[in-house]
């Protein structure tokens, strides 16, 4: 896609394109595909970067 499409999003190196797509390609994955996902925890666009970081530390799940 030609860059002048893509504006500046709401955090820093996140660009923007409004504009629908045709996708090149599509997957199919699972849960298993994620060899990480009991350590992904989500949070508030409005939330605080601290509290955020607080949350995730005091939310560890036992190993």
């Amino acid at each position: 896609m030609p860059k002048n499409l893509f504006k500046p999003g709401g955090t820093r190196d996140e660009w923007i394109c409004e504009q629908s797509v045709k996708p090149l390609a599509k997957l199919s994955v699972t849960p298993t595909d994620f060899p990480f996902l009991e350590k992904i925890s989500t949070h508030a666009e409005t939330e605080p970067v601290l509290k955020t970081i607080i949350k995730a530390f005091f939310n560890k799940k036992p190993q």
